[in-house]
């Protein structure tokens, strides 16, 4: 399945493992470890403080165009085995969701679509969805602040609407549902992360589509998508920081040869000429390696060495 629009990624959907701000985080861990020291620089948070984490936003992560659907059925038993084939490392948070999305529709009967919504620091989004039904009626609901998929995705409970023309819990949302063509609906918990919960989303265009037998197969189907989601993400995650302590590994030699600079020219100790490099790091919002570089090009440091 493959979707247009941006992609989330897993530093946009839980915080930085990327970026500039992670690089230079890590270059200030690695060399505070060296030292003994601890790697929290003074009045500033680290890439898990929620100010620093780059390009997250709910409206940057919604996909713009949907899941391409296909008109192939998909047993139960078979979208499960398929959901347990999916490889980590041939995916990304984004396409496992779009999978995800594609699976839940291909394998419930009826004319269905789905989507998954995700809700960070309070924030609900949809991350995947396999037509403009289910992403219009998602976003509705967040626009109203209520609704059945806000429900599932944070009271953790599922909710079955058979009819929405009979039912009377959201009498805001649920006749916009119905003019959009939209009869039937199930959301389930979709527990993401500790910090990111969510909701899977079904929407039948009509009635009674979620029987005893499907609602058993979508809430046994949501509770494995779940754990498949959680491990893509903290593989991403993990990832991403072995990229970044490489990175930062690799500016070792360049950063020692810049505090040897320091030390020289300006009479330092080892652990003054770092402090001098990371306050600058922080005051000009470059990585600790492009400030060494330069030190090491020019020979010449910007500010005043610290004391």
């Amino acid at each position: 399945m493959t979707r247009g629009g941006a992609v989330p990624t897993a530093t946009e959907l839980t915080g930085p493992a990327g970026g500039a701000e992670a690089v230079r985080w890590a270059e200030l861990t690695w060399a505070r470890v060296a030292t003994g020291r601890s790697a929290q620089p003074t009045g500033r948070a680290g890439p898990s403080g929620h100010h620093s984490e780059p390009g997250v936003h709910p409206d940057h992560m919604r996909p713009e165009a949907p899941v391409a659907r296909t008109p192939s059925v998909l047993s139960p038993e078979a979208a499960l085995e398929r959901l347990g084939r999916i490889r980590l490392n041939d995916h990304s948070t984004s396409s496992v969701l779009d999978e995800i999305v594609g699976l839940a529709q291909q394998s419930l009967t009826g004319d269905v679509e789905a989507s998954v919504t995700l809700i960070r620091s309070g924030k609900p989004f949809t991350a995947a969805y396999s037509g403009h039904l289910a992403r219009d009626l998602d976003e509705r609901q967040y626009g109203q602040g209520d609704g059945p998929c806000l429900e599932a995705a944070t009271n953790g409970h599922a909710v079955d609407i058979p009819d929405a023309v009979g039912d009377d819990r959201w009498p805001e949302y649920l006749p916009v549902a119905v003019r959009a063509g939209c009869r039937s609906m199930l959301s389930l918990p979709f527990p993401v992360a500790e910090q990111l919960s969510g909701g899977l989303n079904l929407y039948g265009r009509e009635t009674g589509v979620f029987d005893e037998t499907g609602r058993g197969f979508a809430e046994r189907f949501a509770s494995y998508a779940a754990v498949v989601a959680g491990n893509m993400l903290a593989y991403e995650q993990a990832r991403e920081r072995a990229q970044n302590l490489q990175v930062a590994l690799e500016s070792r030699a360049v950063i020692d040869q810049a505090k040897g600079v320091l030390m020289e020219r300006h009479k330092l100790t080892a652990d003054q000429a770092f402090q001098t490099l990371a306050r600058l790091s922080m005051e000009t919002n470059t990585t600790v390696r492009t400030i060494a570089e330069r030190v090491i090009e020019s020979g010449e440091l910007s500010g005043r060495p610290q004391q």
